[in-house]
């Protein structure tokens, strides 16, 4: 079943929480026209952060549960992002 929640997103780097059992991950800001930039930092990878532009989303695939953290998210600018979950 889809899940979909929204938060706050600050320039200091904030936990990325799965809220259910889920495949897929997808975060992209939650506006009508993206306006910042964001920082993408997984655990298990080579740990350097991933720079995504404004209005492009990123997606994390893998078998997923609740209260899950999958790495961390820093914005340029604060803003609201859209974290869906299937």
């Amino acid at each position: 079943m889809p899940f979909t929640k929204t938060f706050a997103a600050t320039v200091a780097q904030q936990d990325i929480v799965v809220g259910s059992y889920t495949k897929r991950v997808t975060l992209q800001e939650d506006a009508g026209a993206a306006t910042t930039a964001y920082s993408i930092r997984r655990p298990n990878s080579s740990n350097m952060p991933v720079t995504m532009l404004a209005s492009v989303q990123y997606e994390i695939k893998g078998n997923f549960h609740p209260g899950q953290v999958l790495g961390t998210i820093a914005v340029v600018t604060a803003a609201t992002f859209a974290q869906d979950e299937e």
